[in-house]
């Protein structure tokens, strides 16, 4: 299952659904996702795009849950 745009959450009595507009990971699967606690961000690295031909991303992406604060890192395979 490939996945679209970001939503992000705000909000503690209610749930508050944003959807983030600026520029950010492809739709993708096989991806891995991680919370690092030390920083407080969402950290995605990689995946399959099954649109078109598909290839495989080696990009790594953060995002601290607050929109629309994403970065992108390049990762080169080697």
């Amino acid at each position: 299952m490939a996945f679209g745009p970001t939503t992000a959450v705000a909000g503690t009595s209610t749930i508050d659904w944003t959807q983030v507009t600026r520029p950010g990971p492809s739709a993708r699967e096989g991806s891995y996702i991680a919370y690092d606690s030390a920083r407080a961000k969402t950290v995605l690295f990689g995946g399959y795009e099954p649109a078109g031909f598909g290839k495989y991303d080696s990009d790594t992406w953060e995002f601290d849950g607050t929109p629309p604060n994403r970065t992108r890192f390049a990762c080169a395979l080697s």
